[in-house]
């Protein structure tokens, strides 16, 4: 209860769109969904004798990009809303403070867990800190995709990114 409280962050009444958490814990139930699901499959085809590919129900839960579309809308929805209420209303609102505003609340957590999964890759799969410390600095700098082309094996969910060649034949 005390890590709840201390976590809260103060909610505007009169900004705060409830219907808006709604639809955002949806999304993000989707894309853990489909997270659990495939380490789950090959116990669900031994049980029920299923093949995972003919139940629908588990196609739909392995649909996690739309989770993660979903949410990514909704976000753009709210990021955007001070922007279009300082329109509406002509007054001036500091991109500077907004963009600081926005790295206190995302950094953290991402750092957090960073490095919980690095601390967990080291105790339990017994991988060595100097294999995965090149990849840990570059997840920090968002430059794992630039740097190393692929997933970051501590957190492969963080964003992938590949060079696109263009042919000029």
């Amino acid at each position: 209860m005390l890590v709840r409280v201390s976590l809260r962050r103060p909610i505007d009444k009169d900004k705060h769109i409830r219907e808006i958490d709604g639809l955002r814990l949806f999304a993000v139930a989707v894309v853990v969904v489909s997270h659990i699901v495939p380490s789950v499959a090959r116990h669900y085809q031994d049980v029920t004798g299923v093949k995972t590919h003919e139940d629908v129900v588990l196609r739909l839960t392995t649909e996690g990009g739309r989770g993660v579309t979903l949410f990514f809308v909704i976000s753009g929805f709210v990021l955007s809303l001070p922007f279009l209420r300082a329109s509406a209303t002509g007054s001036h609102l500091s991109v500077r403070r907004y963009l600081v505003r926005r790295l206190r609340r995302i950094e953290p957590p991402y750092v957090v867990s960073l490095a919980v999964f690095l601390f967990a890759d080291i105790v339990l799969l017994r991988d060595s800190l100097r294999s995965l410390l090149p990849h840990f600095l570059a997840g920090l700098g968002y430059a794992h995709g630039l740097i190393f082309n692929a997933r970051n094996p501590i957190n492969s969910v963080t964003f992938r990114w590949r060079w696109r060649h263009s042919s000029t034949s």
